[in-house]
């Protein structure tokens, strides 16, 4: 496991890690579960019918499992390890960098990357540019944004890809500032690639439907 870091933990990030830690232990342990059930049944399958073919089957079902192994533990890992990063990060920010009054409004656009808010300061300062938060999925929130909060603002520079934290009601907000045009594109785009994506897959499988009921 990876130490989150050796600076003192932000009481508003307690909860977030906790449940980081939680959810981590879950799916180790879950995915520990399926894979030696799925080893434990090819053994028995193999051992109770002693055939040659039998032996072959587990012997290359474990060939194959092997590598899922390691793929699911790389990443399982990389999960980690991703949080682990961003709770670090929320941490220096919340301990080093001064916090600015501002309004988070939702901008009518969510993903799995998170929800694209609109950024105003309410202090007397103005941004070169106007702003937008992408606020990152964490486990410290019960349900997502769904109206403005005002929030105590930490963030050395106010440019786009820099990393953030906010302050509302005692939750904390992870996330980083981003050109909304640009977001706004990079969304577009993936949306038509998946349904391009999707497409491909639905006349592949009704031209094999096809020559089935052909046939």
């Amino acid at each position: 496991m990876t130490d989150i870091s050796d600076i003192p933990l932000h009481p508003s990030l307690q909860r977030l890690s906790a449940a980081h830690r939680r959810l981590s232990r879950l799916l180790s342990l879950l995915f520990f579960l399926v894979m030696a059930s799925a080893l434990i049944f090819m053994m028995i399958n193999a051992l109770s019918n002693r055939s040659m073919e039998n032996l072959l089957i587990f012997a290359v079902g474990g060939l194959v499992v092997l590598p899922m192994i390691a793929l699911m533990w790389g990443l399982l890992w990389y999960l980690e390890h991703s949080m682990t990063r961003r709770i670090s990060e929320a941490n220096q920010l919340l301990r080093a960098t001064p916090p600015v009054s501002a309004r988070l409004t939702p901008a009518g656009l969510n993903s799995k990357f998170g929800m694209l808010m609109t950024l105003q300061l309410l202090d007397q300062r103005t941004a070169p540019v106007p702003l937008h938060a992408l606020i990152e999925p964490a486990f410290g929130w019960d349900r997502p944004l769904g109206q403005a909060i005002t929030i105590q603002l930490h963030c050395p520079d106010l440019k786009p890809n820099r990393r953030l934290a906010a302050l509302h009601n005692d939750k904390v907000l992870i996330g980083k500032l981003v050109d909304g045009k640009t977001y706004y594109r990079r969304m577009k785009w993936i949306r038509i690639a998946i349904a391009i994506v999707v497409a491909i897959i639905a006349v592949m499988i009704g031209l094999l439907i096809f020559q089935e009921y052909q046939a």
